[in-house]
């Protein structure tokens, strides 16, 4: 299979092998394997806001955990149907953690999943000073009328985009996201709530001010 990846903001073309012997959630990233519905990784890229804030079952594959979310189950193991819930294995964290062109399509594809429900909430990727932060967009008022709002189910989404990130080898964008969260907690505090402690939870792993000081956005494509 050839695919476009890109390394240090540049494109190239690569030869992608051994596809088939990826898990079937890896093949749904990669774009060769529908998911329990029918809908491709690119089909849910192009969902509009209407359709990302009200249908539930797509945010377990654009991020999947090793446990299963809240409210879900997973099909009978034997089935031959695909999954409802997909459950991020250790072998898929290290085929993503890899440093090979396979991985980093993969990777690259995640912070695609990324860039998606950032627009969604109103955030951007900003170049300051050469260091690449997340920052509230010229429409953030706007989007977080949609989702700054307790209770509210996209807060447990965040949480599982920040989790995901963290075990697939993203943890500086995990860290780019959260202090952008942190801005958000500390102006809508009353609304966030516990869940800003969650969230923190989500990358207590990761040392925040090292992995941001570091140059670790170089492997990996940023699709901003």
């Amino acid at each position: 299979m050839d695919s476009r990846v890109c390394k240090n903001g540049n494109e190239k073309t690569v030869k992608l092998n051994n596809l088939s012997m990826l898990s079937p959630l890896l093949q749904f990233y990669a774009g060769q394997r529908q998911d329990h519905k029918g809908r491709s990784i690119q089909d849910i890229w192009r969902y509009n806001e209407s359709q990302l804030e009200e249908e539930h079952d797509y945010i377990q594959w654009l991020f999947p955990l090793r446990e299963l979310g809240q409210f879900f189950s997973v099909m009978n193991p034997t089935s031959s149907q695909e999954p409802t819930i997909p459950v991020l294995t250790e072998g898929d964290i290290l085929v993503l953690k890899n440093a090979d062109e396979t991985s980093l399509f993969l990777r690259a594809r995640i912070l695609k999943s990324l860039d998606v429900m950032l627009h969604f909430y109103g955030f951007h990727y900003s170049l300051e000073a050469g260091r690449v932060l997340i920052r509230p967009a010229a429409n953030f008022k706007d989007r977080s009328n949609h989702w700054l709002a307790a209770p509210n189910h996209n807060f447990l989404r965040i949480t599982r985009i920040l989790k995901c990130l963290v075990l697939v080898g993203l943890e500086p964008y995990a860290a780019l996201f959260f202090r952008a969260l942190e801005s958000v907690h500390k102006k809508r505090a009353s609304i966030v709530g516990d869940s800003y402690h969650y969230w923190a939870r989500a990358v207590e792993a990761i040392d925040l001010d090292n992995v941001l000081s570091k140059d670790a956005f170089e492997r990996d494509c940023r699709l901003i």
